[in-house]
């Protein structure tokens, strides 16, 4: 099991040396809160610009959810729901409706819904992950 959690995509070594300093459970403590509430910044924008269809569904179905439990990773995902969510049935000959939308196929033009929301939100989410990060590990400082 690692000793710590690498934030070097941040590029705050100053903030990689504090969270270091504080235990692995801590550690792990901290990174999720922050990383919820930027996938949170990320997932309203992509909502917002998830194309509605005929039922609405794909917008409804973007949520933020923790990543599978794991020893090496920590942190969220912004997920759009399952086929049985969306309504799509489970002929594997059927295309995944969302990922149709996102990346294009031979019917529909790429519409990049989740990129888009992820390129306007990037430099501000960064910012606003790393005062999380921060806050986190000055709270659990105190202790």
């Amino acid at each position: 099991m690692p000793k710590f959690i690498s934030i070097s995509m941040l590029g705050a070594p100053e903030l990689q040396k504090k969270l270091r300093a504080l235990p692995i459970t801590t550690q792990k403590k901290v990174v999720r809160k922050a990383t919820r509430d930027a996938a949170k910044a990320i997932a309203r924008p992509a909502k917002a610009k998830a194309p509605r269809g005929s039922t609405g569904r794909l917008k409804q179905n973007i949520r933020v959810r923790a990543m599978k439990r794991s020893r090496r990773r920590v942190g969220h995902i912004i997920s759009t729901g399952t086929r049985q969510q969306m309504g799509i049935a489970a002929d594997p000959k059927k295309y995944y409706y969302p990922a149709g939308q996102e990346l294009g196929n031979v019917k529909t033009r790429e519409r990049r819904f989740l990129k888009d929301a992820l390129a306007q939100e990037q430099d501000r989410v960064m910012s606003q992950l790393k005062r999380d990060i921060a806050a986190g590990i000055e709270r659990e400082a105190g202790k």
